[in-house]
């Protein structure tokens, strides 16, 4: 038996950056050179330096695997284990081919690849027609040797002028393939730029997976999709399906080596057909009938979350067609970033999550459809008609305009030069003053999506060029598809203005979006509030400040809020705005030192901190009043929910009576408590061993301030809020009370210096918190406070207001070490 262990959650995700990320999308097969030069790393290199200086920050590629002779559809590979050849980046260092013997080795399945390739060129491309000794012949390395190198075999002998035989040929190339796409990587990284992969969901029935693993195939049936709005007849797309027990009974072994494969220099992989990891739509023949097949989704994401977990990537899912029901659920909860598609879905505003783009591959261009092509049918035509309308009046334009309003900024973005303006999308319809109407709307979609709050937004290389030949047209043979050139060589495109300035708009608007990331939410700490803080008897903050994931304005964020007096400015910084200085300012509460501020785009487990301007001093601090904090070398603190599903009831019920602190009582220091991954079963231990030994009350001791305990979290970097409660939980439904220790003089040390009754308030509202949030059942304070000071008076405040509200709990002045230890 396998057992996968996988995150349930990627922590890699969701989609970051230096800032709100965009990028182009294109194909390697549309790029040519003026000299002549056709799809290699060296014009994607021009490219990508060309998107660079746009502002891109992602790269995305169509596939590009090892194709099969004759086939030129980059989707229908014939591995997706391996490079194109064409992917060198030139000859090898004498380092690197000292290296190739080694990586020879460590690849096995490469010396199949050889081997199946030269096959191939003997036997032809359809191996099912291949003479039954040449099948078996090619499964092991024996065979292979036997057949190839014996003195009736002729491919062996062949050499080339370098001396190696055609076999090392391919070899040679795939390992030049290797080295090119790690350094393509490594130079985008270098240039703050990541690479965007596309997997397929199959191969072609004759390429190198359907002939390895041909047993787990189903050849008689063929992928494909129902019919649906978008192709009434159906689609068929001569993929054949794997046998899902089959693929199970090998541990997905083939699933596993392309996910490993693709994400060994992509740090975004976009999963064609997502649908497929539950379930498959087969046809045999009539695309219009087919059934669906089910796949063990769980395993397969499982495997999914693993590959991304390990190489540090992120997982776009293809979510397009009939989907099955709660898919979009499942997405948000593995957090897969879905897509958003403007033309399926116009004047619909982007999730958060998406990635956002225009059109696919598989749509006509946005030149091509404003002409009125790649509509199906008489209906489509005329549903694209009244959509262009409608793009047309939602734009705004007036006849003056030379580019589309700002309509959706809060501050105008500056146009773009008069130069970049200058050449039409297509010419053929103008406004009024003789602008070009196409590329007007165009300009104006392209500002629809790069002003929502999506994980990123995909620009096609299509559009900026103004492209009306779509690269392929589904339904369709042509030895056109997927191989038509771009209308402009790289040179063209790199050194036009007007393209440049497409892309300089998008950077703007991008931007403009993120300075606007932050919103101002007055209701989050209201005026009964802000009367309850200034006079002191304020006892709920634990609820409030800190980072609280949440929505406002129809948007999900989170809602930031603390106290600090006497500074000038406050912005908060994280994982969600690329650690950005001024993209999220917090707003300061008329007559208070409260400032708040909802960011839409933060993410529970996202990490930030608070930069803090005042007296001409700049400081960045972490948030005293966090819900977590993890002790990472900058201290950061941590966007985190606390709710939790408790099953106390009965403890609670029973009114805490017997608290047991002099019976027989144990400390557990939360921060000695290692391997979060199994927190579950080391709180069962502690409650059972505790149990066995008739211990009757644990003592909590939490990490301290500086390993990341703050003023309402008693959770530090090796365990989450969660798993605590699930340790108090565990105690209270065994019979065992709970104390948590309380150290209020190190807790008011973190707080800015806040006069008396705000610091009452926030002390108070500490313990309070601990009750509420984590029903401890008494807490343990420091015997050191003096009496009648300002904290001893806090304490007791506390527990007057505790033994109403929380019955039987208690404030305890006593230290953990009066405990035994465990």
């Amino acid at each position: 038996m396998t057992v996968v262990a996988a995150p349930r959650r990627n922590p890699n995700a969701p989609l970051l950056g230096p800032h709100r990320p965009w990028g182009a999308v294109m194909s390697l097969d549309s790029l040519w050179s003026s000299d002549g030069e056709r799809a290699n790393l060296d014009l994607l290199a021009t490219m990508a330096r060309w998107l660079h200086h746009g502002g891109g920050d992602v790269m995305a590629l169509l596939p590009v695997n090892l194709e099969l002779p004759g086939e030129t559809s980059p989707y229908r590979p014939s591995t997706r284990r391996w490079w194109r050849s064409d992917l060198s980046a030139g000859p090898l260092t004498a380092r690197q081919r000292r290296n190739l013997a080694s990586w020879r080795a460590a690849n096995p399945s490469i010396e199949r690849l050889a081997w199946f390739v030269m096959a191939q060129r003997q036997f032809g491309t359809e191996w099912s027609k291949w003479p039954p000794e040449i099948l078996q012949a090619g499964d092991t390395a024996e065979g292979r040797a036997r057949y190839w190198f014996s003195s009736g075999g002729d491919m062996g002998g062949v050499r080339d002028s370098g001396g190696d035989t055609e076999l090392d040929a391919i070899v040679l190339a795939q390992f030049q393939a290797e080295h090119g796409m790690a350094s393509f990587s490594s130079r985008l990284g270098e240039a703050s730029q990541c690479l965007l992969l596309d997997l397929p969901i199959g191969s072609h029935p004759d390429g190198f997976d359907c002939w390895e693993y041909r047993d787990q195939f189903a050849f008689d049936a063929s992928l494909g999709a129902p019919p649906d709005d978008f192709n009434p007849n159906g689609q068929s797309w001569g993929i054949p399906p794997m046998n899902p027990f089959k693929a199970r009974g090998d541990q997905h072994q083939l699933l596993r080596q392309c996910l490993d494969h693709q994400l060994a220099h992509a740090h975004l992989l976009r999963i064609d057909h997502f649908f497929g990891i539950e379930r498959q739509f087969w046809t045999f023949g009539d695309a219009s009938d087919g059934v669906y097949v089910r796949w063990p989704r769980d395993e397969i994401l499982a495997m999914l979350e693993l590959a991304a977990w390990r190489n540090h990537a992120s997982l776009i899912g293809e979510n397009l067609g009939t989907a099955p029901s709660d898919f979009d659920s499942l997405m948000e909860r593995y957090r897969i970033h879905p897509m958003h598609v403007g033309r399926f879905a116009p004047f619909v505003d982007p999730k958060p999550e998406s990635v956002a783009s225009l059109g696919t591959h598989d749509l006509a261009t946005f030149g091509g459809w404003w002409q009125g092509h790649g509509a199906q049918s008489a209906a489509h035509r005329e549903r694209d008609a009244e959509l262009r309308r409608r793009l047309r009046a939602a734009s705004g334009l007036r006849p003056s305009d030379a580019s589309p309003p700002t309509r959706h900024l809060d501050a105008a973005i500056p146009d773009v030069d008069a130069s970049a303006a200058s050449v039409p999308l297509n010419a053929a319809e103008t406004a009024a003053d003789g602008e070009p109407l196409p590329e007007m709307v165009l300009r104006t979609e392209l500002e629809r999506l790069a002003v929502s709050d999506a994980a990123l937004v995909l620009v096609s290389l299509e559009e900026l060029t103004g492209d009306v030949e779509p690269i392929n047209t589904p339904g369709t043979i042509s030895e056109q598809n997927w191989t038509r050139p771009a209308n402009a060589s790289v040179e063209d495109i790199t050194s036009d203005e007007h393209i440049l300035g497409l892309l300089h708009f998008v950077e703007r608007c991008r931007r403009a979006a993120q300075d606007r990331n932050s919103h101002p939410n007055p209701g989050w700490f209201g005026a009964i509030d802000q009367h309850l803080l200034a006079e002191g008897t304020h006892r709920r903050l634990g609820a409030i400040f800190g980072a609280k994931p949440t929505e406002h304005l129809n948007r999900r964020g989170a809602q930031f809020t603390t106290v600090c007096p006497g500074v000038d400015e406050i912005t908060v910084v994280g994982d969600f705005n690329g650690w950005n200085p001024v993209a999220a300012p917090l707003h300061r509460l008329p007559g208070t030192d409260v400032w708040t501020a909802f960011v839409s785009g933060a993410r529970a487990g996202q990490f930030y901190k608070y930069v803090v301007r005042g007296g001409g001093t700049e400081r960045l601090v972490a948030d005293p009043c966090c819900s977590w904090r993890q002790a990472r070398s900058d201290g950061a603190s941590v966007v985190w929910p606390l709710h939790f599903e408790w099953r106390d009831s009965e403890w609670i019920d029973s009114g805490r009576t017997d608290l047991g602190v002099d019976q027989h009582g144990r400390s557990v220091y939360l921060a000695g408590l290692d391997d979060p991954a199994n927190a579950e079963f080391t709180a069962r231990d502690i409650v059972c061993d505790a149990r066995a030994d008739g211990v009757t009350t644990l003592a909590l001791v939490p990490p301290s301030p500086e390993e990341g305990q703050s003023l309402f979290t008693i959770a530090g970097e090796r365990w989450t809020p969660q798993q605590v409660m699930y340790l108090i939980d565990c105690a209270h439904r065994s019979g065992i009370a709970v104390l948590i220790w309380y150290p209020a003089d190190e807790l008011a040390g973190l707080l800015p210096v806040v006069d008396e009754l705000t610091m009452q308030s926030l002390i108070v509202s500490g313990a309070l918190h601990r009750y509420a949030a984590y029903h401890v059942d008494g807490l343990l304070v420091p015997p050191s406070i003096a009496p009648a000071s300002p904290l001893s008076d806090s304490l007791t405040e506390a527990a007057n207001v505790a033994s109403t509200l929380f019955p039987g709990t208690a404030v305890i002045s006593r230290h953990p070490h009066d405990f035994s230890t465990l």
